[in-house]
């Protein structure tokens, strides 16, 4: 397995597949949702997620 893939198993892991680069998916999100933020982690080390206070006052 690859980072950040998924060993699914079930119904729906048939239909559900990965498609597509980060950056369609960060252009595609930024076009629905321009207020969303996107935190990338690198394996290893810890990811800290803000609440949505501290996103809304930068």
């Amino acid at each position: 397995m690859r980072n950040g893939e998924l060993d699914g198993k079930g119904l729906l892991s048939v239909i559900v597949k990965a498609e597509g680069t980060m950056e369609y998916f960060k252009e595609m999100l930024s076009k629905e949702v321009p207020d969303s933020k996107i935190l990338e982690a690198t394996p290893g080390v810890p990811l800290e997620v803000p609440s949505p206070a501290d996103y809304s006052s930068s």
